[in-house]
């Protein structure tokens, strides 16, 4: 009953904020219903252009804090500019097993294993195509499909000479200034080109130091003549930050007293002290992109590089990510009145270096030794073909696809930690390996199977159901430096039994889930509901487990669980100007079994997933008059847990945001002026949880941002 209730007054309350008189301009939807279009393995939730702008700043920073509204999504943040770092949970699943891709091509890194979903501008995006559940064997998915797939459409070269330039402002320093230029047509060819430029920063709303500069350069070349289309992007982000302070689970329960807690900024001889706690990034990423007919076939090729560079320093320790990522992918899509047909591949080779050094409490940061060294024996590989085919007979269509996943984890040494060079290949050439530290290179092989049903009734009402298998490639990295460390004499004890880390490794396979959904799509002139009911089961999920023959901890596969539940997009427009939307989302999540840990028992079965809530609801609405736009959103996010013993939960809570926007158009172009404010009723609560999937991790706590404001000038030419 609170539950609905809660829906109630978010909507109530949105519509209380925009019931004005009706006049003739009809609102444009901001958001599409939850499900779309008669693909069946590609049923997705869409954001335009438009709907990225008018949802703020946020939403242009971070491609999961753009799906802060939709329906079921759990999305935090610790800022509210998006550029302290967001994150989100979707049916249970953490979006570091989060696909994310910029026009079809992976992006990801290590340290930790997951998408970057904060390196590309935004604006440059046409759409973002949010897939849920099962998919299509087409959509590449990085490192794994369980937490569903994310792909940024961009922003072709236009064919028109143009000019985007837009500047925003807020509190706490927080400005975010974006220019592009598309050339149109250059010299009468079918051939244009664009570069946008931008760079953003604010300072933390609590503590010392910033939340940038992050600044932004992107460029492109489109060329199109006779069905033969080619393109080229190119994206740089550069981006520096200071972290915020978490809170330990004690002092989430007096936030009055704690809601401010930062990192300290007088003793510089000690790991809290506030610049000893920040991240650097670079990131770049290169793509050509071909597409043709080839005999009665649309034919597509896609070549790809990509280098992501990151340090982060973490108190006496700085850590070091150089990922190098070489790829291509080739398609060919065969298409009539009743048949559709694709094959096509996924090839990639990386290179992915990690380490992390001990460094001195001081502004020199006098290197100490390593904390974790370790090296790659070559280059980890991924094979990936599959087939597609769906076949039309009104009212039904039917589609079935089929993925290999062949991946080969290259080989690595980890060594004795206390070398005493700085410089990593002096450090490499003069280290001792640790004992049990050498691994071969790993090889994983899973068949991936999807399989889907659509029917038509009529011109309003459409029904699907599906089903298909979810992946998710092991990561061994943080067991190494488990390893290597010794931690709670991890090391020691497995050599005891004439193991190293070898043996542990090649025991794990690929995490995988069975992800079901069956649902219904209505859509008339002024009402639609999308509507879904989805069961998914993961297996094998690697956890930290006790083995009685070697009297050891250590990660195993050997955790299930399960998540259900149901998510709702209602929209209406009780007015031709008026548009109404309310999203609830009821999920229930289990882990499958007990767990044996230090020689334990651990009763775990039938607990909760962490940072899995029950219940949540989005509401809002969007309202437009001639050149005035209002829009008023709330969100409810119902209570969880941190932890996977379920023993700290997480109270509940409610937010809402509001937005004003006067738009002019005249010959040459149109320009925009708003002004938005976020936590409206500066609520003071726990948005960001760094949850304890393990046993032996201990969950942090993020306090959400005040009331922020902000304003906007943009103008398109």
């Amino acid at each position: 009953m609170i539950r609905l209730l809660t829906c109630t007054v978010l909507l109530t309350l949105s519509a209380a904020a925009l019931e004005l008189s009706s006049i003739d301009v009809e609102a444009q939807r901001l958001y599409t219903p939850l499900f779309e279009g008669a693909e069946v393995l590609d049923q997705k939730s869409s954001l335009d252009s438009e709907a990225l702008s008018t949802n703020g700043p946020p939403a242009q920073s971070s491609a999961v804090m753009a799906l802060d509204m939709a329906p079921g999504v759990n999305v935090e943040s610790v800022d509210a500019y998006g550029l302290g770092g967001s994150s989100m949970r979707e049916r249970g699943v953490d979006n570091n097993f989060l696909g994310l891709s910029i026009e079809g091509i992976p992006s990801y890194s290590i340290r930790p294993i997951g998408p970057r979903v904060d390196i590309v501008d935004l604006e440059n995006v046409a759409s973002l195509d949010f897939y849920r559940g099962a998919q299509s064997p087409k959509n590449h998915s990085g490192v794994g499909s369980r937490g569903g797939l994310i792909d940024l459409v961009w922003r072709k070269p236009q064919k028109e000479t143009a000019l985007d330039a837009r500047s925003r402002f807020g509190g706490d320093g927080f400005y975010k200034l974006y220019g592009r230029v598309d050339s149109g047509d250059i010299a009468s060819l079918p051939l244009g080109a664009y570069a946008s430029i931008s760079q953003s920063s604010a300072h933390k709303w609590k503590g010392e130091s910033d939340l940038g500069p992050r600044t932004n350069l992107s460029a492109g070349l489109g060329y199109t003549l006779e069905g033969l289309h080619v393109s080229v992007l190119y994206n740089r982000t550069l981006h520096k930050r200071h972290d915020f302070m978490p809170l330990s689970y004690a002092q989430t329960k007096d936030l009055s007293a704690n809601y401010d807690l930062d990192y300290q900024s007088s003793e510089s001889n000690r790991s809290d002290y506030y610049d000893y706690r920040k991240r650097d990034g670079r990131y770049d990423d290169l793509s050509l992109h071909v597409s043709t007919d080839c005999g009665g076939l649309t034919c597509k090729l896609k070549l790809y590089g990509s280098n992501y560079f990151e340090r982060s320093d973490e108190g006496d320790g700085i850590g070091t990510v150089d990922a190098r990522r070489v790829g291509l992918m080739a398609s060919a899509h065969y298409q009539d009145a009743a048949l559709e047909a694709e094959v096509g591949a996924w090839m990639e080779q990386a290179q992915l270096d990690k380490y992390v050094r001990h460094v001195s409490l001081s502004a020199q940061h006098s290197h100490l030794g390593w904390k974790w060294l370790s090296d790659n024996d070559g280059a980890t590989e991924l094979l990936s073909p599959y087939v597609l085919g769906a076949y039309s007979l009104e009212p039904w269509r039917f589609e079935a696809g089929l993925r290999g996943m062949f991946y080969k984890e290259a080989g690595n040494d980890t060594y004795l930690p206390n070398n005493t060079y700085a410089d990593f290949d002096a450090a490499i050439a003069h280290a001792a390996l640790a004992p049990g530290g050498r691994v071969g290179a790993m090889r994983y092989a899973m068949i991936i199977p999807t399989l889907g049903a659509h029917y038509r009734l009529d011109e309003a009402l459409e029904l699907f159901a599906k089903w298909g298998r979810g992946y998710q490639r092991p990561y061994r990295y943080s067991f190494a430096a488990a390893y290597g460390a010794n931690q709670k004499g991890l090391r020691d004890k497995l050599q005891a039994q004439g193991k190293g880390l070898e043996d542990i490794v090649k025991q794990w396979k690929m995490e995988e889930a069975d992800l079901f959904d069956a649902g219904v799509l209505y859509q008339s002139e002024r009402t639609s509901l999308g509507m879904s009911l989805f069961y998914h089961r993961h297996r094998n999920l690697l956890a930290s487990t006790y083995d009685e023959t070697l009297a050891v901890d250590y990660l195993q596969n050997v955790s299930d669980a399960e998540v259900y539940g149901l998510e709702a997009d209602l929209g209406v427009e009780p007015l031709r100007n008026l548009w109404l939307y309310l999203r609830p989302a009821w999920m229930q999540s289990a882990l499958s079994d007990d767990l044996h840990y230090a020689n334990a028992t651990v009763a775990l079965k039938g607990n909760e997933m962490s940072e899995t809530p029950r219940f949540t609801c989005k509401a809002g609405g969007v309202y437009r008059h001639e050149a005035h736009s209002i829009s008023v959103m709330g969100r409810y996010i119902g209570a969880r847990y941190a932890d996977v013993r379920n023993e700290e939960k997480v109270d509940g809570y409610a937010t809402f945001d509001a937005r004003y926007m006067y738009t002019l158009k005249g010959a040459f172009g149109e320009g925009s002026l708003w002004i938005a404010a976020t936590n409206l009723g500066d609520a003071r609560y726990i948005s960001s949880i760094g949850s304890a999937d393990m046993l032996e991790d201990t969950p942090t706590y993020y306090v959400g941002a005040p009331r922020s404001v902000m304003v906007g000038l943009e103008g398109r030419f």
